[in-house]
């Protein structure tokens, strides 16, 4: 079992921060795959991930149609600047419900996370699991179209299972408690896929004060959507 430390995530989110205020603005993303061009969720997929990966300088691990177990990694890119991390890239980027109108917080969204349509064999949840060493880390990007408004956040899975028992007056588990809540966090969907619930990212990742809003107004995604004509090459000029 593999356990990021808690430094190390720090750091991957600060320099996320410190480094967006160079590029184009945080909301341009989710307004542009979800207003300008309507992406279904390949497309959708790709840009964020495009995104997140060139403002934190990560380098480009192409592992969406590869297995971990012959890549080694089950990240989207790998995160140097001797922290040394590989992350997967999420967006859930949805007409309404993202953003929650009562109290802003986050909806409970499903994540996929393993699609088993990839694989000639059946493997089992727990099988997944050990091929990654029961551990992934998310970086998650929403826009709730509606209402304008986003949230970028970044845990780890043994980081949420971790908050999960601490609600439940457990501060200090052991390798084989947390390996039991990281098991519980999956449901299947019925097809192919196993997801994760975005609402246990979130808290996890507010918890742990990693954690980043964002919201628009309508007459500025008025005037950004009127101006985006054509889609040009690197994704910093599609979405600008």
């Amino acid at each position: 079992m593999i356990i990021t430390s808690k430094i190390s995530l720090d750091r991957s989110f600060n320099l996320f921060k410190s480094n967006l205020k160079k590029y184009p603005k945080i909301w341009k993303p989710g307004v542009y795959s979800k207003i300008v061009k309507n992406y279904k969720a390949l497309e959708q997929g790709l840009l964020i991930e495009d995104y997140l990966r060139e403002v934190l300088h990560a380098k480009d691990l192409d592992t969406d149609e590869k297995s971990a177990s012959v890549t080694g990694t089950n990240g989207d890119f790998r995160l140097n600047d001797d922290i040394n991390i590989d992350i997967n890239a999420k967006s859930i980027i949805q007409q309404k419900g993202v953003v929650l109108i009562s109290n802003g917080e986050m909806g409970s969204k499903q994540i996929k996370v393993f699609d088993l349509s990839r694989k000639s064999t059946h493997q089992t949840l727990e099988e997944k699991l050990e091929e990654i060493n029961y551990e992934e880390i998310f970086m998650v990007y929403t826009f709730d179209k509606k209402l304008l408004k986003g949230y970028v956040f970044l845990t780890s899975l043994t980081e949420i299972s971790s908050y999960k028992l601490k609600l439940n007056g457990i501060n200090n588990p052991n390798e084989d408690d947390l390996k039991e809540e990281i098991r519980k966090l999956f449901k299947f969907n019925g097809g192919s896929h196993y997801t994760i619930n975005a609402k246990d990212v979130y808290n996890s990742s507010k918890f742990n004060n990693r954690i980043m809003s964002y919201s628009v107004n309508e007459k500025t995604v008025e005037e950004y959507v009127q101006r985006k004509k054509e889609i040009e090459k690197h994704v910093f000029e599609r979405v600008n």
